[in-house]
């Protein structure tokens, strides 16, 4: 009989997971797990210095001992992880456990590797849906997202932009929608040049990344431009695009990314964190244990649940993220595009 506990048994398929993030709709994620961005979070609070502005630097003789400069203004910048969880659980019979226990422990494993899968597409779906929209409120696990990031009104990580105007996302919104254009695009990249900021990905919704491919249509006539194939260098027919790019940067479409906008990331200075509450001593009792397994670099935990049923075994996985921002600026949109 083979010697993997059920708990075992789930930590390899989830460790033996590959997933697509292109194909579950979670491609920020997929992102920031590219850019080494996804850690662990050892505490329930995640605390920096938050750069406000001010600083300076002054002129003088080289024989002279000057007054001191103004120094950096730096404020503490708080956001707390542990309090809320994203959870999917799934049942497995005991009959179809020891039968697959029996044989082998591919058996045993493939066993669970639809639920595995299924549960991992949930979790990943939606923890890369509050990157974008969480509001820090229980509803989105206590998440905040880049839409609150953006929001000028709002103090995130406990720091108010009214007292510190430095500590505000790169936003250019609008009243009512309004189009993408070139001269707005033109004044997107003024704002965030004056802010002395910058980018390294570029995200949109998938309507904001058609009507760039428009706009790249209407002002350089995209559409007639065409493909060579073959050795010979044969034209071929073909109407689609191909792959999107933004100054140089491919444009990644994200399903989760809000409807009308156009967003810019520096990826350097954005976080998903994740908690780690695995048991740390190796528990004889497989009912008791939490194991936890590195999938994109978050710490998904497995545990075994108690059952109405004898004959049924009940599992769960479950992720404890936060989403930190270090800098603001870090993050530019152009919202409330049409």
């Amino acid at each position: 009989m083979s010697s993997l506990t059920p708990l075992e048994a789930l930590n390899r398929v989830v460790e033996d997971t590959v997933v697509d993030l292109r194909l579950v709709g979670a491609r920020t994620l997929a992102n920031l797990y590219e850019n080494g961005s996804i850690k662990t979070a050892t505490k329930t609070t995640l605390d920096w210095d938050a750069l406000a502005g001010g600083g300076g630097v002054a002129w003088e003789s080289t024989d002279q001992d000057g007054a001191n400069t103004a120094t950096d203004v730096t404020v503490p910048a708080k956001l707390f992880i542990g309090s809320h969880r994203i959870k999917h659980q799934f049942s497995v019979s005991r009959v179809a456990l020891r039968e697959a226990a029996t044989l082998a422990p591919d058996d045993l494993k493939d066993l669970f590797g639809a639920h595995i899968r299924s549960g991992l597409t949930h979790i990943l779906r939606e923890i890369n849906r509050v990157i974008w929209v969480g509001d820090g409120t229980p509803a989105t696990g206590n998440v905040v997202g880049l839409n609150k990031v953006m929001d000028a009104t709002f103090a995130y990580a406990g720091v108010d932009p009214a007292a510190y105007p430095e500590w505000q996302a790169v936003a250019l919104t609008n009243a009512t929608p309004r189009a993408l254009t070139r001269d707005l695009l033109l004044d997107y990249e003024e704002a965030i040049v004056n802010r002395e900021t910058y980018y390294n990905s570029v995200v949109t919704s998938p309507s904001a990344a058609k009507n760039y491919t428009k706009l790249f249509d209407t002002i350089a006539g995209g559409s007639s431009v065409t493909k060579m194939v073959d050795d010979k260098k044969q034209p071929a027919v073909d109407l689609g695009h191909g792959a999107r790019y933004y100054n140089g940067l491919p444009i990644v479409e994200d399903p989760m990314c809000p409807a009308g906008q156009f967003a810019t990331l520096n990826l350097d200075e954005i976080f998903l964190y994740s908690f780690d509450v695995s048991t740390k001593v190796d528990d004889p009792d497989d009912d008791s244990r939490i194991i936890s397994s590195k999938t994109m670099g978050l710490n998904v935990h497995l545990s075994k649940l108690p059952s109405n049923n004898s004959a049924v075994h009940r599992f769960e996985l479950f992720v404890i993220p936060q989403l930190q921002v270090k800098n603001r600026k870090a993050v530019q949109a152009i919202r409330n595009l049409s």
